[in-house]
């Protein structure tokens, strides 16, 4: 049995109720420790105080009752927290306090999720000292290439790695430029099947209609009025979560509030999925729901390609939406759920085969 530390986004869940980020944790920690290994998540977060983190949510939310129920739900978020994952006993806020106080472990993990998205050196593990302790795990760039900053700072930090494995297929092409083998591997998300996920009662009525949508600018972004129009023709009870700040273009009659749990069990409960996030993609795969992912736009955009290089790997790149009247037909069209399952299992002896290479 070996002791991990894993880095990955935990600063993320402290400023926002972000489910891909709390939940690809959870599926990585439940992996390693099927492993026989003891797992930790290292809470590195930044040094914003949660005073600019409370003012920019009132600067956003503008109104009262949705800054509360940003809150509730926020709680809920630290109790699936308390009650399923092992933390570092520790909140580390600069690298400096890591490196000298740096939590006791075997073996260092960078990874899942966007970690390599920028150039936090906590994130690159700059504070582990021992080379041959550092792994990379389905470590995600975020974009196809990297910044001018990230080009000169990165390359010799991620060299010192023992081993790398990397989310996105064009992260294999990024590593190798800067003379690092890396191996394309799964989002620990899809590590797990649907039944070890603990999905509770959502509110969803079973059979509805459940959209994930973040980071709008408006609800055209996300052709809204065609989903709304396909739950009605349909009779499907239409649900929406949302967060970062998009709650407020949804009419409350549709917004539900989850916990991490209640947010599995809305997809476990679907009938069909619509969402524009990597994440939300994710679970409409796990639990094998029909689905429509949507490209996000203008700033966003460099986040597709996370979901462009995760369709491509099952070869389900037709379920992008690529225009509105496309949506129904989308939703209606069966996918080869076995052919699904059989490259999943493929991509995940792949996992297996990193870990044993690195002796875990």
């Amino acid at each position: 049995e070996m002791k991990i530390g894993v880095i990955s986004s935990y600063a993320c869940i402290k400023a926002a109720n972000n489910y891909g980020a709390v939940l690809q944790y959870f599926a990585l920690q439940e992996y390693l420790k099927r492993r026989g290994h003891e797992v930790f998540w290292i809470r590195s977060v930044l040094p914003h105080s949660g005073v600019r983190i409370f003012l920019r949510h009132v600067k956003h939310y503008r109104s009262l009752p949705l800054l509360l129920r940003y809150y509730e739900c926020h709680k809920k978020f630290f109790d699936f927290i308390g009650r399923y994952l092992n933390l570092s006993p520790s909140i580390y806020r600069k690298v400096s306090e890591l490196a000298r106080n740096c939590p006791s472990a075997d073996v260092y993990v960078a990874g899942s999720d966007q970690v390599w998205g920028g150039i936090q050196p906590e994130n690159y593990l700059r504070f582990v000292s021992e080379n041959n302790k550092k792994i990379a795990y389905a470590a995600s760039f975020g974009s196809k290439r990297l910044t001018p900053l990230q080009l000169a700072t990165i390359p010799q930090w991620i060299r010192e790695f023992r081993a790398v494995s990397v989310r996105e297929s064009s992260g294999v092409e990024i590593c190798r430029q800067m003379g690092v083998y890396a191996v394309h591997l799964l989002d620990p998300t899809l590590l797990l099947d649907a039944a070890d996920y603990p999905a509770a009662d959502s509110g969803l009525p079973e059979g509805g209609m459940f959209c994930y949508l973040i980071n709008l600018n408006n609800l055209d972004d996300v052709c809204f009025d065609a989903i709304e129009e396909y739950a009605v023709t349909n009779g499907l009870p239409l649900k929406v979560v949302s967060c970062q700040y998009s709650e407020v273009f949804f009419n409350r009659k549709y917004f539900l509030w989850l916990s991490p749990q209640q947010w599995l069990g809305s997809y476990k409960a679907a009938r069909c999925i619509v969402t524009n996030t990597f994440h939300g993609t994710v679970f409409a795969l796990v639990y094998h729901k029909p689905f429509v992912a949507i490209l996000q736009g203008g700033a966003y955009s460099t986040q597709n390609e996370r979901i462009i290089s995760l369709l491509e790997t099952f070869n389900l790149q037709h379920r992008i939406l690529r225009s509105k009247p496309q949506l129904g037909e989308l939703l209606e069209t069966p996918i080869d759920w076995a052919g699904f399952e059989e490259r999943k299992s493929e991509m995940k002896e792949k996992t297996d085969a990193f870990f044993r290479s690195v002796s875990l």
